[in-house]
């Protein structure tokens, strides 16, 4: 969905679909989605876009172009979900720097407070993905 001024309503946008990558990055930055491209590329090395088995290439790509100064209009902590291929889907909390230097969980980019309670899985870019023990202990786990 793209909205288009012209129309005053959200419109369909084929462009934003892929046959050829297993991923796709959607912004109005066109610089910014094409950095985010080639960074994902170069981690994939030369296998073919559409024989990659992709992992978390996309999000430390978006997590690069996030910090870049070059693009003002991308940034914040990214928001990570999976889609299973049974179509459940996984959203997860990702733990993230806060701009007081606090290290803090983050839910759809905004930071969840420690008297917020929440089951879902965190991913940690330096841990790994884990689940909150019901004590507080962390356990670390991959996502099916």
């Amino acid at each position: 969905m793209k909205y288009s001024p012209a129309d005053g309503a959200f419109r369909y946008d084929k462009s934003i679909s892929s046959t050829t990558h297993k991923y796709v990055f959607v912004g109005d930055d066109p610089d910014a989605v094409r950095a985010a491209r080639q960074i994902t590329q170069k981690a994939f090395g030369t296998k073919s876009a559409t024989r990659v088995k992709v992992d978390m290439e996309p999000y430390h790509a978006l997590s690069e172009i996030a910090v870049d100064e070059k693009f003002p209009t991308v940034g914040g902590v990214p928001q990570l979900g999976k889609v299973y291929r049974h179509l459940n889907s996984q959203l997860f909390l990702v733990k993230s720097p806060t701009g007081g230097g606090d290290v803090l969980n983050h839910f759809a980019g905004r930071p969840v407070r420690d008297a917020e309670r929440s089951a879902l899985p965190v991913f940690d870019p330096q841990l790994g993905f884990y689940l909150k023990e019901r004590g507080g202990e962390d356990m670390v786990a991959e996502p099916a």
